[in-house]
């Protein structure tokens, strides 16, 4: 055989040279580093995991509504007695009452200026009394779609002082509960008209319709009722319907609603709670079953009825409609006993100062008269075509310039 005189090539080299073994040290060392990153990853996750107590608790969105969101802004963060809690998502202006009022005023050309009840004053030299005032911000309502929904003139630490006896208007837009702050507010603003403010709704009407009790002055149109600190009083009632409500007389959006059914079951600890041992006067009703169809708002605007209602309906075992605890809204127009109501009411408030009135009615019994800040304004509007804002605006107008026309529902009416 002849002997090759060429060098092998690199392949023949590569191909008849012997195969080492894979290095077992090699894949020891990948091993330990893959186990060596896993460990690090868990160790801060469980640090992570220890140092965030809500991670054993759960998460949770929290809503809320808020009377003045002056100075608010998407990401802000949120604090619960100090603690940070998380930020602010959104607002919900799509079915905000005051937000459509505002718009509505907005669009005629009025100038918007906000601020708080803790944001009014009034001061003395001794001598005389200057008018009282508020700390108000001059606001802008923006376009639907921009970042944000209005803009103010001034920052929150800048808020100016503004003579009420100087506006057209001043509207009172707090949420129950009817406190003693809010009590004082309603004397700042009684003290604003004697200086030759208008207010809406009337300060002396706010302090004597208390939203719960106020129905006590129309006994023919409610359900049986009694209004009382007895513990033993509520257990006659009681006895007497089987199936009734028990209620805080400082409540709103459903809270500290219960119903006890003929078994009495937890009435005791229900009254104690609600009722602090005696301490505190509390509300009980016949309970009325047509609560399923839905517990009614009825607006009325300077005596007038809007057309239509927002019955909101409580979903799965819920016996409360309240939309603040997921009953579903639903516009309806009104009934004839929803009408006689309205009419019968109407013609009474309206001579007291109460501009706008939210009657609560399930089945054909009223349940409450609301004078603070009356809502559905939006859910009706949205749900019928009929312009609850326009029809408020309306009457607003009437008012100031003293002609204190009646609202009209001209091209809206569906009757």
């Amino acid at each position: 055989m002849a002997e090759r005189d060429d060098p092998p090539t690199r392949e023949e080299d590569e191909s008849d040279a012997p195969v080492a073994p894979p290095s077992r040290g090699r894949d020891q060392a990948v091993w330990v580093g893959f186990f060596l990153v896993v460990g690090i990853i868990a160790i801060f996750a469980a640090l992570f995991i220890l140092t965030d107590a809500a991670f054993f608790r759960g998460r949770y969105i929290v809503s809320t509504v808020v009377t003045d969101a002056g100075g608010i802004r998407r990401g802000d963060p949120v604090q619960m007695r100090g603690v940070n809690i998380g930020r602010v998502q959104r607002f919900k202006i799509a079915k905000d009452s005051t937000y459509a009022m505002m718009r509505e005023a907005a669009r005629r050309g009025h100038t918007l200026m906000a601020c708080e009840p803790r944001e009014l004053g009034w001061r003395s030299d001794g001598r005389s009394g200057g008018p009282v005032t508020a700390a108000v911000r001059d606001v802008e309502l923006l376009e639907p779609g921009a970042p944000h929904w209005w803009r103010a003139a001034q920052l929150p630490g800048e808020r100016r002082a503004q003579p009420l006896n100087e506006v057209d208007a001043v509207l009172m837009r707090k949420d129950p509960p009817f406190d003693s702050e809010y009590f004082y507010a309603t004397h700042l603003l009684q003290q604003a008209e004697r200086e030759g403010a208008r207010v809406f709704n009337k300060p002396a009407a706010l302090r004597d319709h208390p939203e719960k009790l106020a129905i006590l002055e129309f006994p023919e149109w409610i359900t049986p009722t009694l209004v009382t600190r007895s513990e033993h009083a509520v257990r006659a009632f009681h006895a007497e319907h089987g199936d009734i409500i028990v209620k805080p007389l400082d409540g709103m959006g459903g809270r500290g609603i219960f119903r006890v059914g003929a078994d009495g079951m937890n009435l005791g600890a229900i009254v104690e709670t609600i009722g602090g041992h005696g301490s505190i006067t509390v509300m009980v009703q016949r309970f009325l079953p047509e609560i399923v169809h839905g517990d009614k708002r009825i607006l009325l605007i300077d005596g007038e009825p809007v057309p239509y209602c927002l019955a909101r309906i409580p979903q799965g075992s819920e016996v409360r409609g309240n939309l603040a605890v997921g009953g579903k809204g639903v516009a309806q127009p009104l009934s004839a006993s929803d009408r006689e109501i309205a009419q019968a009411l109407g013609a009474v408030l309206r001579t007291r100062g109460l501009l706008l009135v939210g009657l609560d009615v399930i089945g054909d019994r009223l349940t409450e008269i609301n004078v603070t800040s009356p809502t559905c304004f939006q859910e009706i509007t949205e749900q019928s075509g009929f312009d609850v804002a326009k029809m408020f605006v309306d009457a607003l107008e009437g008012e100031i310039s003293g002609e204190r026309l009646r609202p009209t529902t001209e091209g809206q009416d569906p009757f």
